[in-house]
């Protein structure tokens, strides 16, 4: 069964004539993609264009937009690797510590043993410091959602 697609957002948005209001918030968003790092799942409705967060933060600078949810698209299943990826970048967590944590499988057999433990206290301050997000009214809370400024500082 083939999935539909959809076309990628206009790459050359507008400025609207009506001004937003200080603090607007885009109240739902999906980042998709790279399709090559972060795979769709098998089961998923459609397929999407790429959305990647820097394209997303010139859209919300266009617009005026200063605060977003990010969600968890249902294209990824139960794989919240790109969302969590993206929100610990965005907060300066070493992206080789993000990707280790995140992996589900070390790819050469051989160094799965060795590999398990690397950067371990490292992931372990990560990960705490995730996990006190949750739930929070600045962090990750139900359903992957989180506010975040659209300049992607935390």
């Amino acid at each position: 069964m083939q999935t539909p697609t959809y076309p990628a957002a206009d790459p050359h948005p507008r400025k609207p004539k009506v001004r937003l209001p200080p603090g607007a918030t885009d109240t739902h968003a999906h980042l998709f993609g790279p399709a090559s790092e972060y795979p769709w799942s098998p089961q998923r409705g459609y397929t999407p264009p790429e959305a990647l967060p820097a394209a997303y933060e010139h859209l919300h600078a266009i617009l005026g937009v200063s605060r977003c949810v990010l969600t968890q698209p249902s294209v990824y299943g139960t794989d919240n690797r790109a969302m969590v990826s993206t929100l610990l970048n965005e907060k300066g967590w070493n992206g080789d510590v993000i990707e280790r944590q995140h992996a589900h499988a070390e790819p050469n057999g051989a160094c799965a043993v060795y590999n398990h433990t690397e950067r371990l206290p490292e992931r372990r301050r990560m990960m705490q410091a995730w996990s006190g997000n949750l739930g929070s009214d600045h962090g990750c809370g139900f359903a992957m959602q989180q506010v975040v400024s659209t300049n992607w500082v935390p």
